[in-house]
């Protein structure tokens, strides 16, 4: 005959709500973990962002427009060949008379030099006019479309890198700086400084030899992950 021992069945009780417990502790404790973690970071085409790497040295600072070269005649003085170009009022105010250019037309390039800046804008353009280094290499005949390069400055001894799709300068912007890995980009924050028509100071954020992408990448948050 069994005899009855309620200490046995208070101790598995026991033992039943401890396990019990502790199980339950495990579940919240995973939830609690999995909830911490970083979602995985959104891929990105290696091939459909641009990207660059910083340096120090010697930054040129170009703007570009776009005119029209009316050439000299055959045997005709060498100032009416000229060359009427167009830039951005925000650009114009660090051009004046002397500066070197260069304009680009049906697949040549020749070197100018800027005579006439026009006082007041048009439409939201400033007019510059710009004559050839050497008149012989102007064109003859009809009018022709060209592009025009002029340069501002050479800025020495800067940190630099390619121009970003997005950003003024001395704007203060967000950069995706690529790691170690070269798999994986980082966002950074990053002070711009003066700019050029390919080019952009880095005042902060970046330096030498950081891998970082030029294109607009707002849409991502802190972390991608490079295909």
């Amino acid at each position: 005959m069994d005899i009855p021992r309620p200490d046995i069945r208070l101790k598995k009780r026991h033992r039943r709500v401890t396990i019990g417990g502790l199980a339950a502790v495990a579940a919240i404790s995973t939830t609690l973990l999995l909830a911490r973690l970083d979602p995985p970071a959104p891929i990105v085409a290696r091939d459909s962002v641009r990207i660059d790497t910083v340096k120090r040295g010697e930054m040129p600072r170009l703007i570009r427009g776009h005119g029209v070269m009316s050439p000299g005649a055959a045997g005709a003085a060498a100032a009416e060949a000229r060359a009427a170009v167009r830039f951005a009022v925000a650009q114009a105010g660090e051009i004046h008379v002397g500066q070197a250019a260069r304009l680009e037309f049906s697949g040549q390039r020749i070197a100018a030099r800027v005579v006439q800046v026009d006082a007041a804008p048009v439409n939201g353009s400033i007019g510059v006019t710009l004559v050839p280094v050497s008149p012989g290499e102007a064109p003859l005949g009809a009018a022709t479309a060209i592009d025009a390069t002029i340069e501002l400055e050479r800025l020495q001894g800067v940190v630099y890198v390619g121009r970003p799709g997005f950003g003024r300068e001395q704007d203060t912007v967000w950069m995706f700086r690529l790691d170690l890995d070269r798999a994986h980009a980082v966002r950074t924050l990053v002070k711009l400084g003066r700019g050029s028509s390919t080019l952009m100071e880095i005042q902060r954020g970046l330096v030498p030899g950081d891998r970082v992408i030029l294109s607009d990448m707002s849409q991502y948050a802190d972390r991608i992950r490079l295909n």
